[in-house]
């Protein structure tokens, strides 16, 4: 029993320790809540390391954020973006093919691939709708246009989104082809929404 409480006893030893290093390297100085910012500031300058509010965590510069040594450099629109990919279409097909964007946000890219070469130009164009719906809003320049004799492996995007791109949350999205290339090759259609 002896053994156990030097233990406890030296763990919060070390606590504390570890607290007072922590408090002699970084100050919190609170504004007031009205405003609603937490600001953590250098003992020995006065400089802010970092703010918390509403809005998140910010981060003065450089304002890196390190996991495992590595810093984290992608954007916020890159964070906030994300990719639903949709195997097996048969481009070639007039037959659609579905998929749900599970997140609210804005549709703004879209790419093709197609796994066999192309025998005639080919367009493949993108539809929003809610459930249970026809899927009648295309998305206005999401058109992926797969040109004539396109090898295998061609990768195809599409030009500026420029209107019915607004996603809602469990919304879904449809892929149709206008059907003139007369091989059945299989593609894969990548889309991006910005949330």
């Amino acid at each position: 029993m002896k053994i156990r409480k030097r233990w406890i006893g030296a763990a919060a030893v070390l606590a504390l320790l570890v607290s007072a290093v922590a408090i002699a390297q970084v100050t919190l100085v609170t504004s007031e809540w009205s405003s609603g910012n937490l600001v953590f500031k250098k003992v020995s300058d006065g400089s802010t390391l970092f703010t918390f509010n509403t809005s998140g965590i910010n981060f003065a510069a450089p304002g890196n954020l390190l996991i495992g040594g590595t810093a984290l450099t992608p954007t916020a629109a890159e964070l906030n973006e994300y990719l639903i990919t949709i195997h097996d279409v048969d481009v070639c097909d007039t037959t659609s093919v579905y998929a749900v964007l599970p997140h609210a946000g804005t549709l703004n890219s879209a790419a093709v691939v197609p796994h066999g070469t192309i025998d005639s130009q080919t367009v493949l164009k993108l539809y929003l709708g809610a459930v249970d719906t026809t899927y009648l809003t295309e998305v206005s320049g999401a058109t992926l246009t797969m040109t004539a004799s396109a090898p295998a492996g061609r990768i195809f995007t599409n030009g500026a989104v420029t209107g019915g791109s607004t996603v809602t949350a469990n919304s879904g999205v449809r892929v149709g082809s206008d059907g003139t290339c007369t091989s059945a090759i299989v593609g894969t259609v990548t889309i991006g929404v910005t949330r």
